[in-house]
């Protein structure tokens, strides 16, 4: 199986991540990340973008989808439909489901599935599109 390297970010850097700024032309970029710790991917997930980064995930909301420890694969483009997002609100960082209905964002941990909460534009940003997760057995 051949693979490719994409950056584990903080979730500080993931917080602070502009995607328009540090990824120009994901096509045009050379795969090296001198600066990062590097988690190794599969080359079949360069089929969903040149522009995936990495996060250890940092609390267990989203359990047992997403476990304290684990490596969620993102796709930094910001809101492309409903689905599991890593996303700003309030002025934190959340791993969440989200849809979007009429203009607001409807976040649900799976912590508390029954419980949906809606957030508008001014206090919520979803950044980073979930894609897959790396998950320790044993």
């Amino acid at each position: 199986m051949t693979v490719f390297e994409i950056p584990l970010l903080t979730k500080e850097q993931v917080f602070h991540f502009d995607p328009v700024r540090e990824i120009p032309d994901p096509k045009a970029h050379s795969g090296s990340y001198p600066d990062y710790t590097l988690v190794p991917m599969p080359r079949r997930f360069q089929d969903y973008s040149t522009d995936l980064r990495a996060i250890v995930v940092f609390n267990g909301l989203m359990m047992p989808l997403l476990a304290p420890g684990d490596v969620a694969v993102f796709q930094a483009t910001g809101w492309l439909g409903d689905g599991v997002y890593i996303c700003r609100i309030n002025g934190d960082l959340h791993i969440s489901h989200v849809r979007l209905v009429k203009g607001q964002y409807f976040v649900v941990n799976e912590a508390k599935p029954e419980t949906e909460v809606a957030y508008d534009t001014e206090i919520f940003g979803a950044i980073e599109w979930v894609r897959a997760v790396v998950r320790e057995i044993g």
